[in-house]
């Protein structure tokens, strides 16, 4: 915006220009054409900066999408910027004139301190209500349903009764399952007590723990035992859920056989034949140092740490992470993708849709991602309205 040239046709604060000087500055932001709307409405300074989006609308008939966006960014930005550019060249004004009173001048200096701080302090609230947040998208991978989700830094809670703020009505769903949360820049989930569940994708080598829960194909383990003994560690796993129940496998990892493999196929140090969900060789124990680790080894159903057994909340888990995006299941068949999305909010502005200005933006942009608009607007887009990309599918996000 340049204010310079703008000085020198209006060279006084927006609130005090007549309806005569509302219309050199339409000239001179180009929309001259808006002349006779702005006149048959008597706007003058003071008016045009309470003007809202709604009163473009409504009171003057500018229907045209870019001319209100231009409009309101002078209205909102633009004016008070140029308040805070007319105090700064009054200033200067008055430090320039020497041969002024000095009594007069000092107080003149101290009035337009004070007007210009105030202007100042207004343009810093306005801008404060503009920040950066955080959120999480969980998108759906491997099932039915295609719903996204958004949660943002207040968190949200799932489950299949109507008071949750995430509402996945499936048999395998407890009514109230599990929950995100947000802290420390972070976004945690935790399993409320359900039924069947809350798990995390192992998709690297994780430290085995005491009474750590896996799920290996179809059955659940609990480790039962992780002790150090003279050469080595002594692991024992119990079946807590599955064909296999209450089944007890035992093995010891030292320097010589540092790790034991685990599959369907006959030949795995430890084998389930029968259990066609386990891969020929689904996973592996290792022992680095004195820990022992479990790594998925590109099994087709995974290999999954459940948070907490069955009707018992868990200790919340990470969801976010820099070198990888986590995958979680709620219950037994739902599985997302989390991924961290950030994000300008204008609490002004309420985060509407970018065309339509009015509903909320719930339309997420694929390949691309990107969310600028709201479902309705986005069925008559062929292409993204922030990277351009072209869009192959649109799909409706819910926010909590």
């Amino acid at each position: 915006m340049d204010y310079d040239s703008l000085y020198l046709l209006l060279p006084k604060e927006p609130k005090k220009w007549q309806v005569s000087d509302v219309l050199i500055w339409l000239q001179f932001i180009g929309l001259g054409q808006m002349e006779d709307k702005f006149v048959n409405c008597s706007i003058d300074g003071s008016i045009l900066e309470e003007i809202t989006e709604d009163d473009l609308d409504e009171e003057l008939g500018i229907n045209s999408k870019l001319i209100k966006k231009k409009l309101m960014n002078w209205i909102s930005t633009g004016l008070k910027e140029y308040s805070i550019y007319i105090c700064q060249m009054k200033l200067n004004t008055i430090k320039k004139s020497p041969n002024e009173d000095f009594t007069l001048q000092k107080n003149v200096n101290a009035c337009q301190d004070k007007q210009c701080q105030s202007i100042i302090n207004q343009y810093d609230e306005t801008k404060s209500t503009i920040r950066i947040e955080n959120q999480l998208i969980l998108q759906p991978l491997e099932s039915q349903q295609n719903n996204f989700y958004c949660i943002k830094q207040a968190g949200a809670k799932i489950g299949r009764h109507s008071s949750n703020h995430i509402l996945i009505l499936e048999e395998n769903i407890s009514r109230f399952h599990a929950e995100v949360t947000y802290q420390d820049a972070k976004f945690y989930i935790k399993d409320i007590g359900s039924t069947t569940g809350t798990y995390i994708k192992i998709q690297k080598r994780m430290n085995l723990s005491q009474d750590m829960l896996i799920e290996l194909g179809s059955n659940l383990f609990q480790v039962t035992q992780l002790e150090e003994v003279s050469d080595g560690i002594q692991l024992e796993l119990l079946v807590m859920e599955g064909p296999n129940c209450d089944e007890q496998i035992s093995f010891h990892l030292n320097q010589e056989k540092n790790s034991v493999t685990f599959g369907r196929k006959t030949n795995a140090d430890i084998a389930f034949p029968e259990d066609h969900h386990l891969s020929n060789l689904h996973a592996k124990f290792y022992l680095v140092d004195k820990d022992v680790t479990i790594e998925d080894h590109s099994s087709t159903n995974g290999t999954w740490l459940r948070l907490s057994a069955d009707g018992q909340p868990s200790q919340i888990y990470p969801l976010t992470s820099e070198d990888e995006m986590t995958i979680v299941r709620i219950g037994t068949v739902n599985q997302y993708l989390c991924q961290l999305d950030k994000f300008s909010i204008n609490y002004n502005e309420y985060n509407f849709c970018t065309l339509c200005h009015e509903n909320e933006r719930d339309a997420l942009c694929l390949p691309c991602k990107h969310n600028s608009t709201c479902f309705k607007c986005s069925k008559n887009l062929q292409l993204c309205p922030i990277c351009k990309m072209k869009i192959s599918q649109q799909i409706r996000i819910y926010k909590n």
